[in-house]
């Protein structure tokens, strides 16, 4: 099935980018090509350093799909701990960074396979924090959190969109499209 024809564009850091389709407009399979986790036909993803062009690497993008998986066998603290080990992130630590997505004292040391669906988003979303790639893809954020986490996480986002560039997917055409107008951003509807 032909999802994009003879498309091009260019996406810089400083915005952030609201890409609205229906249900099974395949907005994850986009995702999932500009990942380098599924593969497309023809036509070429790359990144520009100062004029310079490559291929995206492994650790250049982060994607947060709706219902990705995070181990349930460790706590919150003990998963954040490890994250940050595993990226070599020394300016991070695990305290200040479960702060940041204001998880509960009392849930920090709880299994996460007992977290709610809202905290295991904001744990993905604090992955890609982390890991602080240089593209972050974002599916569907409008459904996992309410409206208190919501404002939180565009402050995270305002402060990661000048050195990052951010790509959010919804079905939502509303919630998009007034997101993207309180931002310095574009929508791709």
């Amino acid at each position: 099935e032909m999802i994009l024809n003879k498309v091009s564009y260019s996406f810089e850091k400083g915005r952030i980018y609201g890409v609205c389709g229906r249900e099974a407009s395949h907005r994850a399979s986009m995702l999932r090509c500009i990942s380098g986790e599924e593969r497309f036909e023809r036509g070429y993803i790359r990144i520009s350093n100062r004029g310079d062009e490559c291929k995206l690497g492994f650790n250049d993008v982060a994607l947060v799909y709706e219902n990705s998986f995070v181990t349930e066998k460790m706590t919150g603290r003990e998963f954040v701990k490890y994250y940050i080990d595993t990226h070599k992130v020394k300016d991070r630590m695990a305290e200040e960074c479960l702060d940041l997505i204001e998880l509960p004292q009392a849930d920090r040391d709880r299994l996460i396979r007992y977290y709610s669906e809202d905290m295991i988003y904001r744990l993905k979303l604090l992955c890609m924090y982390i890991s602080a790639p240089k593209i972050i893809l974002i599916e569907e954020p409008f459904s996992k959190l309410n409206d208190e986490k919501w404002t939180n996480f565009n402050k995270l986002l305002e402060e990661l969109k000048d050195r990052h560039i951010i790509i959010i997917t919804s079905c939502n055409f509303d919630k998009i499209k007034n997101f993207i107008q309180t931002k310095s951003s574009k929508s791709l509807f």
